[in-house]
């Protein structure tokens, strides 16, 4: 993937929200603010092909500073601009596609023990 220069990735970007405008604001900021997370990490003019290597490294790097749940939001965002390059011919394959996501931890519910139950059934029967 060759997107080597930082402004013309800033512009790519500016083009995939204006696309994007019927999202709620809150997405629409989400994604812009995901995107420039990787175009910062890109660096100034980082002169590098954009590979699958260096997209494992950014991954990697926001692991470190982000929650689960805001690393799999970020990878999300960055595969949908993606997309929406490979749409728009910028690019031929994302690269994200590759890239299994990363896991997010789930908890188990809380079951209500018997004695729960039998104090709420008491007191629906008390009002």
């Amino acid at each position: 993937m060759t997107l080597k220069n930082k402004k013309k990735i800033i512009t790519l970007k500016n083009l995939y929200i204006e696309e994007n405008q019927n999202l709620s604001f809150y997405t629409i900021r989400n994604k812009e603010n995901d995107i420039n997370k990787f175009i910062n990490f890109l660096g100034v003019d980082h002169g590098k092909k954009i590979d699958i290597d260096l997209l494992r490294k950014f991954i990697s790097e926001i692991n470190n500073l982000y929650s689960k749940k805001s690393v799999l939001r970020i990878v999300s965002n960055l595969k949908s601009f993606f997309n929406f390059l490979v749409d728009k011919y910028y690019i031929k394959k994302n690269l994200l596609n590759e890239i299994n996501n990363p896991k997010v931890e789930k908890t188990l519910p809380n079951i209500a023990t018997l004695k729960d139950v039998q104090v709420a059934d008491i007191q629906s029967l008390n009002p």
